[in-house]
C-alpha cells in the first residue's frame, strides 16, 4: 500500500509560481486581493487541483479552484462579483462581470459509504483535503497568502510524478470508492502520455475485475463520456478506454469505439458526436445520446448529420435538391461529411465548394440597399446567386450586383 503523507515534512518550493503566463493579468491581481483579505482574516488559502496541475504543465489555466484551511465565506465576501454559497458543501463561487469564475472551499474530508458511492463531505484538515484527492499530481498546493505568495507546497510527492508522468492514487479503495477515476486515468494517459505507478496499475485492475463501473449513475456515466469527448485529442483517451473494456458501461454499441484525427473544435459537441458514432444508423445514436442524457438539439443535429451521411452514401452527382438540402450545414459539418465512410468524396467536395459561396459577396442589408423588399423574395434571390457563384460564373461582388439587377428586376421583386 501506498504510503501515508507526511504532514509534517512537505516539499517547499519557494518560487513564485503565479508569475506564469498561463495567469492573465487580471487574475493574478485577484488572486493578490484573495491573499490579502485572507491575511486580513487570519486564513491560509490556497490554489489547489488542476489548476495547480495546468499551471506547472504551463498548459491554459481553465478553472481556478481555492481552498482555504477554514471557511473561506469572509474572504469571498470582501471580492467584487456575484456570490453562490453551497452550504452543504461549504463552497463559494466568485462570477466575474467578464465571464470568469473562482471557486472556493473549506478543507474537507471525505468518507465513502460504499463502493461508487457520492461521499459524505465534513470539515477537515489540509492533509485531509489532500488524502482526498484522486492522484497524487493534483495534490499540489500553491499559497496565496502575502508572505508566502507563489510558494509550491507538496506533501504527497506530487511534483515528482508530475515531472516523471507518473499517475500514483493514495490508497488501494481509491477506484473502488470513485470508479469515475478509471476515466479520469484514462483521460490523463492520453492528454499527458502519462503512465500508472506499480500499485496504482494493480487497484485500478482488480476495479475493472470487480465491476465497480456498473454502479455508477447514468448521468455520471455520462459527465465522463462528454469530458473525454471534449479533450483536445480524445483517441488515446478512448483507445485506453476500449481496451480496458469499459465504454461498454456507456453502451454496448461503444463498447469498440475508434476516434480517428479529424479537425473539430472541442465546442463542436454534435459534430464530435457524430464522428465518434459514424458507424450508428441515425436512430441508434439518438437511443444512445437519449440515454445519455444530452440536449434534444444536440441529438437532432448528430441524427441530421448521420441521415446526411447514409444520404450522400447512395448520391453520385449533385443536384439542386441536394444543394437546398445542404444549404444550412456548417462548415463543420461538411468536413465531417467529408471524412465519413462510403460518402461519395466528389460529391460532399462539391458541397463544401458550395458552402464557400454561401455569403454570395452580398447580405441582406445590400439588397434592402438596392431597392429590394425583405422578404421570401431574398431567399430565392441567394440560392440563385450562390449556385450562379458555386458554377464560377461569379467572382467579384460588381457582378453579383449585375447578375441580381439582370435576373430580378426590381419592378416585380420590389
Amino acid at each position: 500500500m501506498i504510503k501515508e503523507c507526511s504532514v509534517n515534512r512537505p516539499l517547499i518550493i519557494k518560487k513564485n509560481h503565479l508569475r506564469s503566463s498561463s495567469l492573465s493579468s487580471t487574475l493574478k491581481a485577484r488572486l493578490k486581493r484573495i491573499g490579502t483579505c485572507a491575511d486580513r482574516v487570519g486564513i491560509r488559502m490556497y490554489l489547489v487541483g488542476g489548476c495547480v496541475r495546468d499551471l506547472l504543465l504551463t498548459d491554459p489555466v481553465l478553472d481556478i479552484d481555492v481552498m482555504g484551511e477554514v471557511d473561506p465565506g469572509t474572504v469571498v465576501s470582501q471580492m467584487q462579483g456575484n456570490i453562490t454559497h453551497h452550504p452543504p458543501y461549504g463552497t463559494y463561487t466568485i462570477n466575474f462581470t467578464d465571464g470568469s469564475h473562482i471557486d472556493f472551499a473549506t478543507a474537507r474530508k471525505e468518507v465513502y459509504p460504499k463502493p461508487a458511492a457520492l461521499p459524505v463531505v465534513s470539515p477537515g484538515s489540509v492533509m485531509d483535503d489532500i488524502r482526498r484527492r484522486d492522484f497524487t499530481v493534483n495534490s499540489l498546493l500553491i499559497s496565496i497568502n502575502k508572505k508566502t505568495y507563489g510558494y509550491m507546497y507538496d506533501y504527497a510527492g506530487g511534483y515528482h510524478d508530475l515531472k516523471k508522468k507518473i499517475l500514483r492514487v493514495f490508497h488501494r479503495q481509491s477506484f473502488m470508492n470513485d470508479p469515475t477515476r478509471i476515466f479520469r486515468a484514462a483521460r490523463f494517459m492520453g492528454r499527458y502520455g502519462m503512465r500508472c505507478e506499480h500499485d496504482t496499475a494493480a487497484y485500478l485492475a482488480q476495479a475493472l475485475r470487480s465491476r465497480v463501473i456498473s454502479r455508477l449513475s447514468m448521468k455520471r456515466l455520462s459527465n465522463e463520456f462528454f469530458r473525454t469527448l471534449r479533450e483536445q485529442n480524445p483517441q488515446k483517451a478512448f483507445d485506453i478506454m476500449v481496451e480496458w473494456d469499459i465504454m461498454r458501461y456507456v453502451d454496448d454499441h461503444l463498447a469498440k469505439v475508434t476516434w480517428k484525427p479529424i479537425d473539430l473544435p472541442v465546442s463542436a459537441i454534435p459534430d464530435r458526436c457524430a464522428w465518434l458514432m459514424r458507424h450508428c444508423a441515425p436512430d441508434q445514436a439518438a437511443r444512445i445520446l437519449e440515454k445519455l442524457m444530452i440536449k434534444k438539439t444536440i441529438i437532432d443535429t448528430v441524427v441530421s448529420i448521420l441521415s446526411a451521411v447514409r444520404m450522400l452514401q447512395k448520391k453520385q452527382s449533385v443536384s439542386d435538391s441536394l444543394l437546398e438540402d445542404f444549404q444550412n450545414a456548417s462548415i463543420y459539418n461538411i468536413r465531417l461529411l467529408e471524412r465519413m465512410p462510403g460518402v461519395n468524396k466528389n460529391v460532399v467536395r462539391k458541397l463544401r465548394h458550395y458552402h464557400s459561396a454561401r455569403k454570395a459577396f452580398l447580405n441582406g442589408a445590400d439588397l434592402h440597399a438596392l431597392g429590394y423588399v425583405p422578404g421570401r423574395s431574398y431567399g430565392e434571390i441567394f440560392r440563385t446567386l450562390r449556385r450562379k457563384i458555386w458554377e464560377g460564373g461569379i467572382t467579384r461582388r460588381v457582378e453579383a450586383i449585375d447578375f441580381i439587377r439582370k435576373k430580378f428586376p426590381l419592378e416585380r421583386y420590389s
